[in-house]
């Protein structure tokens, strides 16, 4: 394949002169550096490539000696066909020196790729072509439209955001504001531009005016340091006060300022209120279920539902308090601390759900099956627990266990006995024979053609024949075609068919007789797990009526919390009407007595409807979907509209 020479850049004329020495070893330089040019190369001619470099051929996901020959409307979409034969027209007919396109181009491996390509026309072995300088610009497109579409997502999300959000400069000034800012503070930003600091209205957390110098925008543009969760008050040119949870970060810039954005509280100190109402209804749903209940903090329970007490054999008073070391037994407790620490800091979360085991009061153990989330409690990082009572089905798994172990062991021990007898070459056949027929296993051996050469009592027995026309007859004979493949596996269960039709369940052993590394006959050794596999199902049949009533149980509760939630949409269906009625009516009241009236009404309605929003939370709380809100508040406020 020609490579692209300086007479090819057009430094020399289409008549090819002879060249000097130095001119060779240029021409050679020259060659070399357009084949490991880091940039792809294509020169085209006549409407097909007659040259690619080694990266242009990587860049495009072909050989050299496919691109060669091709046309280059190939490698392009119908709608770019067009642009890459004007741009070759226009520099064949020297309307353009060069030329800059960009064109997108679908690979063998189905990726797409950007490519940019700058063209010129040269002199290629005495006739016109056009030399492209191909870049893959893929990941820098990819980036721009990515750096556009992430501008553009956080313009609309602060726009959208329910959280106001303030721009101010280096001295206090307003200059930027979202809509939810203008609709919380009850200003549009025309108006806040045209004040200062001095002209806002704001509250401390106690209600009581807050000077400029205390204002945590006035601290971080001092320090440069931000506040966040700073409880405090505005009062709107109306008059009306909205309670806000302010943050404020300082701006790195040259210019300085900062950015506010703080959220509306005014309703949640409302509902705080309405909560400690409503705390006794929410225990006395609590006291109803049946599964173990907790709240954990400092390493104590510090609450708990009557169930738990109930289920470790306390009385209420003396549970509650205990620390975690008088409860969790000593082989999970480190784990329980561990998993508690994680719980109640600021990382991710350990593992919700696990298996822990208790202590009783009279310091019997109790299987527990936990599910566990962080939560506040009085205002602190705390664990909510709940636990259910998972002995008895631990102690039907173990017992499963237990048989399946004993059913191994004497596997174990009959192969055991059988390799001893074998092994110890017994003085005279009698004797073994002796010996085997006393075995409750069948049990017998057969050559390297699967023909039986001998079988103990047991074996004749089951299967009703005499040891003299049994001898020399090959296993299919005897036992048919299942038996056959069974054996041909090591610890395989199958059932068999005996001589009064009797079928028996059996562990199956066909163990190779090893001599000199010659594999020169096999032990067949068939237990008989009959009983044993009776157990398992008489086992399994126990554990079907576990789950049935396990089914039961929450089936049962999933009615409660079905009629809860019912019976709390067609409440709040009735009291959205009087909600919204009230509040129509205030719209159409003067002010007065009426309209203060109305005002109680809508407060008392809403409340109402609280509590019975509250009513709905506990019926997702026996679902398992019940999340609890984690804020911070100010403690001062609470206290004093307690």
């Amino acid at each position: 394949m020609d490579l692209p020479t300086r007479q090819a850049a057009g430094q020399y004329c289409s008549t090819p002169s002879p060249m000097t020495e130095a001119a060779l070893d240029d021409d050679r330089w020259l060659r070399g550096a357009v084949e490991r040019a880091v940039a792809g190369i294509l020169v085209v001619q006549g409407g097909r490539i007659v040259y690619a470099n080694p990266h242009a051929a990587r860049m495009l996901e072909r050989s050299r000696e496919t691109l060669t020959g091709l046309a280059p409307t190939a490698l392009l979409g119908e709608a770019q066909r067009a642009q890459h034969l004007n741009a070759v027209d226009s520099l064949l007919s020297g309307a353009e020196d060069t030329t800059q396109r960009e064109y997108r181009v679908e690979l063998p491996s189905g990726a797409r790729r950007q490519i940019a390509v700058s063209s010129t026309r040269i002199d290629f072995h005495g006739r016109p072509a056009v030399l492209g300088v191909l870049h893959d610009v893929t990941a820098h497109r990819e980036s721009e439209a990515a750096l556009r579409a992430s501008e553009e997502k956080y313009r609309s999300m602060v726009v959208t955001l329910n959280e106001g959000v303030l721009i101010f400069d280096a001295v206090g000034g307003v200059t930027g504001a979202n809509p939810s800012a203008e609709r919380l503070l009850g200003r549009t930003l025309a108006q806040m531009r045209t004040t200062g600091l001095s002209d806002w209205r704001p509250l401390a957390a106690d209600g009581q005016p807050m000077p400029v110098e205390a204002l945590p925008l006035t601290h971080t543009l001092a320090t440069g340091e931000p506040r966040r969760d700073v409880l405090m008050g505005d009062v709107s040119p109306a008059g009306a006060t909205v309670w806000l949870n302010v943050n404020v970060e300082p701006l790195r810039g040259a210019s300085g300022g900062a950015v506010v954005s703080f959220t509306d509280i005014t309703e949640r100190r409302r509902v705080e209120e309405a909560l400690i109402g409503s705390e006794a209804t929410n225990r006395m749903l609590m006291d109803a279920l049946s599964d173990g209940v907790f709240v954990a903090q400092d390493f104590r329970f510090v609450f708990a539902n009557p169930a738990l007490p109930a289920m470790l054999g306390y009385r209420h008073d003396e549970f509650v308090g205990l620390h975690f070391d008088s409860v969790i037994a000593p082989e999970h407790l480190e784990l329980w601390t561990q998993r508690f620490k994680g719980r109640v800091g600021s990382g991710t979360q350990p593992v919700r759900s696990y298996e822990v085991r208790f202590l009783r009061k009279d310091g019997a153990g109790i299987d527990l099956e936990l599910v566990a989330n962080r939560t506040r409690y009085l205002g602190r990082p705390a664990v909510l627990g709940v636990l259910r009572n998972i002995t008895e089905r631990k102690q039907v798994a173990a017992e499963l266990e237990r048989h399946r172990d004993h059913l191994e062991e004497l596997v174990r021990e009959r192969t055991q006995a059988l390799e001893q007898a074998v092994a110890a070459r017994l003085e005279s056949e009698t004797f073994a024979q002796t010996i085997t027929d006393h075995q409750p296993t069948l049990l017998a051996y057969l050559d390297r053609e699967l023909r039986v050469q001998f079988a103990n009592r047991a074996y004749l027995s089951w299967f009703g024949q005499e040891r003299a026309e049994l001898l020399g007859r090959r296993v299919p004979q005897v036992l048919g075609q299942m038996l056959t493949e069974a054996a041909d596996a090591l610890g395989v269960a199958a059932d068999m068919i005996g001589s009064g039709g009797r079928v028996g369940h059996f562990w199956i052993y066909r163990l190779p007789d090893l001599r000199d590394g010659q594999v020169r006959g096999y032990y067949f050794i068939a237990t008989d797990i009959t009983e044993v596999k009776a157990a398992e199902q008489r086992l399994q049949t126990l554990n079907d009526e576990l789950l049935e009533a396990r089914d039961k149980a929450e089936d049962a509760a999933r009615a409660k919390s079905s009629f809860l939630a019912n019976m709390s949409h067609e409440i709040r269906t009735p009291m959205n009407a009087i909600i919204g009625l009230t509040h129509l009516l205030q719209r159409e009241v003067p002010e007065g007595p009426s309209r203060e009236r109305l005002g109680k009404v809508a407060q008392a309605a809403q409340h109402l409807l609280d509590i019975v929003n509250d009513i709905l939370d506990l019926s997702k709380i026996d679902a398992g979907k019940f999340e609890l809100e984690q804020i911070d508040f100010g403690v001062e406020a609470l206290l004093s509209n307690s």
